[in-house]
């Protein structure tokens, strides 16, 4: 079984035999390569499904020698306005999620909008912590680190 966060690696079959396909997932699959270039990311719609019973393959719940089908359709020229956060909630770089990827995805589609951060403060229940005044200062420090990884992530890519 595989980790709540990591990253699949599949082998093409059939028509997509001698091709690669890397999906990066933290609950639900965010990026993806086929061939080493970026394919379908998120805000993009992607499903994995087990090939041979059409069920859902859970991220985090499916092993070596499951056959599969992946299924994705781009969303590019539907993006508007793009939510980012970090895998625990924090400032950009405080957990898992691979910004530099995602802006390189970003980049590699044309993407000049606007992404909408949502840095909220290490607390039990940050939703409610982000209404609280007592952490007004933390939220301006994690929007600000934020923005100069982001910027510095776009710059490097």
């Amino acid at each position: 079984m595989a980790e709540e966060v990591g990253i699949h690696r599949l082998k093409g079959l059939r028509e997509y035999q001698g091709h690669t396909f890397s999906v990066w997932y933290k609950n639900e699959y965010h990026l993806s390569w086929l061939d080493d270039k970026p394919f379908v990311t998120s805000p993009d719609s992607m499903i994995i499904v087990q090939r041979d019973t059409g069920e859902p393959a859970i991220s985090y719940d499916f092993s070596v020698g499951d056959t599969v089908a992946v299924i994705g359709r781009k969303a590019e020229e539907l993006l508007v306005n793009v939510h980012i956060a970090d895998s625990n909630r924090q400032a950009v770089g405080y957990g898992h999620t691979d910004f530099r990827a995602m802006m390189k995805a970003l980049k590699d589609i044309g993407y000049e909008r606007a992404l909408a951060l949502e840095p909220l403060p290490p607390v039990p229940d940050p939703y409610i912590a982000a209404r609280l005044s007592r952490y007004r200062h933390l939220r301006d420090v994690y929007a600000e680190e934020s923005i100069v990884r982001l910027r510095r992530y776009e710059e490097e890519v």
